[in-house]
This record gives structure tokens, C-alpha cells and sequence, in this order.
């Protein structure tokens, strides 16, 4: 009766180990979802200014002030962008730091 119970308690936190694993990979997926979201607002940004640039060009300016307030406001959109990737990508090294090495400890 001893051996079931204590295969019933391994097999209990077995259980455990594999619904916080789970919750884990669930966190680390939304969190890549959201970084791809991000890097596609970056880049449609990106293309506003080419747009703007090559606008500017083809109306015969052959110089450009990146100074503008709206090559400015853009570049500032994309530098928060990257600022918010990359607390992404440190919450995902956090998480799977925080739970490395820890499934194999109990059981």
C-alpha cells in the first residue's frame, strides 16, 4: 500500500511539473506572438519613412533633414518599439531561467 501511495504522490507532481511546463510554454508563446507584432508595426514604420524619403525625391529634394518632426516622431515610435521587443525577449530568458533545471529536482 506504501508503494502506490508513494507512485500516486510521484505521479501527482509529475502531473504538476507538466501543467507548469505548460504554462510556461503558453507564456513564452504569446510573448514571441506579441515580439512578431511588434517587429511588424517596426517595419510598416520603416516603410512609412521610405515612403516619405522616396515622396520627397521623386518631388525633386535632393537633400532630406532627418530632423523633420515626422521622420522624428517615426523614429522615436521605433526606438520604443525595440525598447518593448526587448523586455519581451528578457522576460522570456526570465521565465525559462526561473524553471530551468527545477522539473527533474522532485521527482
Amino acid at each position: 500500500m506504501g508503494l502506490l501511495n508513494e507512485a500516486g504522490s510521484a505521479f501527482l507532481k509529475f502531473s504538476e511539473r507538466v501543467v507548469e511546463k505548460t504554462e510556461e510554454f503558453t507564456r513564452i508563446a504569446r510573448l514571441h506572438l506579441e515580439i512578431r507584432r511588434l517587429e511588424d508595426d517596426a517595419a510598416g514604420i520603416e516603410r512609412e519613412i521610405g515612403q516619405m524619403v522616396l515622396s520627397r525625391r521623386e518631388s525633386g529634394a535632393s537633400s532630406m533633414d532627418l530632423t523633420d518632426d515626422g521622420i522624428t516622431a517615426l523614429a522615436g515610435r521605433i526606438a520604443d518599439i525595440k525598447t518593448r521587443i526587448a523586455r519581451r525577449r528578457e522576460e522570456i530568458e526570465s521565465l525559462r531561467f526561473a524553471h530551468r533545471g527545477n522539473y527533474n529536482d522532485e521527482i
